[in-house]
């Protein structure tokens, strides 16, 4: 249904991320950076390599339990994990 609604613009979104250098931008990250996947993501690994284009960067798996993940984000946002 979302996909009817946008019409034309629907390809518009992805051509801007497909022309963006992320390669080149990526390793301008000062920001301590985490990069989310879950088990199956198509992208994980581009998430991976993208990941390793940011110096100090982790990689934090996520699961399906929304509670864990939840503790998970919020024990990295308080600096005391480094997944």
């Amino acid at each position: 249904m979302q996909l009817d609604k946008s019409g034309t613009t629907y390809p518009l979104s992805y051509r801007a991320a497909f022309l963006h250098p992320t390669r080149e931008r990526l390793p301008g990250l000062r920001q301590r950076t985490a990069f989310l996947v879950r088990p199956g993501d198509a992208l994980a690994a581009a998430t991976s390599e993208a990941r390793l284009l940011v110096a100090g960067a982790d990689e934090i798996e996520l699961s399906n339990d929304e509670e864990r993940d939840a503790l998970v984000l919020d024990r990295w946002l308080e600096g005391a994990v480094s997944a």
